[in-house]
């Protein structure tokens, strides 16, 4: 196995098997993208962004594009039926293989965080096709933990909904379910359905918390993790997509149509005060959902494998 391969892939449309957790198909002409990053030698942007808050996703993203986009010639394969672009060739992504020891050592931790606004069914739809994804594209199949944050601010009825179907057991082969950035009171709501096993915050540690919240968790088993990453629901915003793929357009446009290709005209700018991208400018692509996953050595204790895969459209 390689430990933390560098790639990518960006795709127009994923095909997946009918489920009752599919989604429609999009309408003509809407592309949609798949991004595999790992996470070794992040290579720093080249375009001028905000300086906090930092995210660890566009230099790594920024690196995997040029790993793959900058080879004679680019290494990609294009689906015109689906309207789908590879980056790189599928067979170039390391799949992973197991056996019954392997499996009895590895450990596999996912986390997906839906970005994109959307229904309790489609955020359920999107973990679904999330999970297809990296099973086809990694092999990783069987999960020990999967952790999901669904966009800021969503109420604790739309969470409700999402949670009673993602813990049904339709999903198969996952072994515990956690949440991401949820504070005490939606997770209150959701312990009376099925306590998350894990719950992760973007903190740097999680001694700093309040007490009567440490307590409440405790109480229910749900272990709280720290993440110092910064991102937050947000991992990678479309203003970072679009200026990424911007670098790239003119490859980009040699390798689909016209029709299928994002404008990507000009880079998103920084706004006067240097806090945010500028608002009047508005991305050529929106982000739907991000993966990261871990796959762990129990007996060995090393990382095996980590990345990210990022869900977009053209907007």
């Amino acid at each position: 196995m390689l430990t933390g391969a560098v790639s990518s892939v960006l795709a127009l449309r994923s095909l997946y098997s009918a489920s009752s957790l599919s989604l429609p198909a999009s309408p003509h002409g809407m592309v949609h993208l798949l991004l595999f990053s790992g996470v070794q030698a992040p290579l720093q942007v080249r375009y001028s962004r905000p300086a906090k808050p930092k995210y660890d996703l566009p230099p790594l993203v920024h690196r995997a594009l040029h790993t793959a986009l900058d080879s004679k010639p680019a290494s990609a394969s294009y689906d015109a039926g689906a309207d789908l672009l590879i980056i790189p060739r599928p067979g170039t992504l390391h799949k992973h293989s197991w056996d019954a020891c392997s499996l009895a050592d590895y450990d596999v931790t996912v986390k997906i965080q839906i970005v994109n606004k959307g229904t309790a069914a489609s955020y359920a739809a999107e973990v679904s096709k999330a999970l297809q994804t990296l099973a086809e594209h990694k092999g990783l199949e069987l999960l020990d933990t999967v952790l999901v944050g669904l966009p800021k601010d969503e109420p604790a009825s739309t969470w409700v909904e999402f949670w009673k179907t993602i813990t049904s057991g339709e999903i198969k082969d996952v072994k515990n379910w956690g949440t991401l950035n949820l504070l005490e009171p939606i997770l209150a709501e959701l312990v009376t359905i099925k306590a998350p096993v894990a719950n992760e915050l973007n903190t740097t540690d999680c001694y700093t918390l309040p007490q009567d919240y440490t307590a409440f968790a405790s109480s229910h088993r749900i272990q709280l993790w720290a993440s110092g990453g910064g991102a937050g629901p947000d991992p990678l915003p479309a203003a970072d997509l679009h200026n990424l793929l911007h670098e790239f357009k003119s490859v980009l446009g040699g390798l689909v149509p016209a029709k299928s290709t994002p404008a990507l005209s000009s880079i998103i700018p920084v706004a006067a005060d240097g806090s945010s991208f500028c608002g009047q400018a508005k991305p050529d692509v929106a982000v739907d959902w991000v993966v990261t996953y871990t796959l762990l050595s129990r007996t060995r204790n090393i990382v095996k494998d980590k990345g990210y895969i990022v869900s977009a459209e053209s907007a």
